[in-house]
Parts: C-alpha cells; structure tokens; sequence
C-alpha cells in the first residue's frame, strides 16, 4: 500500500526555501495554508489541495534556474533527500 503525503507536510519545506523576496509566492502559499485547518486528513492528501498547490507555484516560478527553485521542485515532486 503507498502512502499518499499531506500537502500539509511539504509546505513548511516549501516556505524554508522560499526567499523572503519572494512575497508573493511566500503570500500566496501562506494564504492557501490558512484555507486547509478544517480540511480532513483524506482531503489533505487529495489532488484537489495538490493541485491548488501546483497552481500557485506555476504563477510565480516561471523558470528554474535558481537553487531554490529546483529545490521547490524537488519537494513538490517527494524526490527531495535532505
């Protein structure tokens, strides 16, 4: 059986590597974080929260040619080894 992971467990992952120049990715992310409190662990897990998640970063990393952002792309994908 795979184990689906919480959208909840990577973005305080996201947000450490984030720059704090990014204001509005780091807003974004803060904002959808605030909308997931009441949400059940299954939904959490879901592609409906995935999904919102990858909408915000497409907004605001439109190429990858800094570390930082790798490293998102990384943790967004699970293959990130810390």
């Amino acid at each position: 059986m795979s184990q689906y992971r919480s959208v909840t467990a990577i973005i305080p992952q996201l947000l450490n590597v984030i720059p704090f120049t990014e204001l509005t990715l780091r807003n974004e992310i803060e904002v959808f974080t605030g909308t997931l409190w009441n949400k059940a662990p299954e939904i959490l897990s879901s592609s409906d929260c995935w999904i919102e998640l990858q909408k915000i970063l497409s907004r605001n990393i439109l190429s990858l040619h800094e570390p930082w952002q790798l490293m998102v792309l990384d943790i967004f994908n699970g293959t990130h080894q810390e």
